[in-house]
């Protein structure tokens, strides 16, 4: 997982978009494979996050529908408060819904997709945004 983090954080270094509050995610589906991804500084919670750690001083959240142990085991530390709330909801007055449009917009930059099988990392595609510095 090192290897495929140090690849994937000193890509982002040199992109134009690439600030040092830059959030990333590691989404974990039921098939094997693993999206990893960066997002600019606000993330929604959804429900299906499983941790999260720092690596390269940078916020990794761990997504999924189940967790390989091989990669993370829990642990007790806690991080405070790192979601942002969406701002979607009901107007009573006015008997409308709304949305809060930065919540449903696609603000991530990349993605990469691996297949993660034997305990080992198998490169699939990636899909960047990156205009270099």
């Amino acid at each position: 997982l090192y290897a495929v983090l140090d690849s994937i954080v000193s890509h982002e270094h040199r992109c134009k978009y690439y600030t040092p509050d830059l959030l990333f995610t590691i989404f974990f589906t039921n098939n094997q494979s693993i999206l990893i991804g960066s997002i600019e500084t606000r993330i929604i919670q959804s429900g299906r996050e499983l941790g999260c750690f720092y690596y390269k001083d940078h916020l990794f959240i761990v997504k999924g529908e189940n967790q390989d142990t091989t990669l993370f085991s829990p642990t007790t530390k806690k991080v405070n408060n790192i979601f942002s709330e969406s701002k979607t909801g009901y107007n009573k007055k006015t008997d409308t819904w709304f949305l809060d449009v930065d919540a449903i917009q696609d603000d991530s930059y990349f993605y990469w997709y691996y297949w993660y099988k034997d305990e080992e990392f198998i490169f699939d595609t990636k899909s960047t945004y990156c205009d270099e510095k």
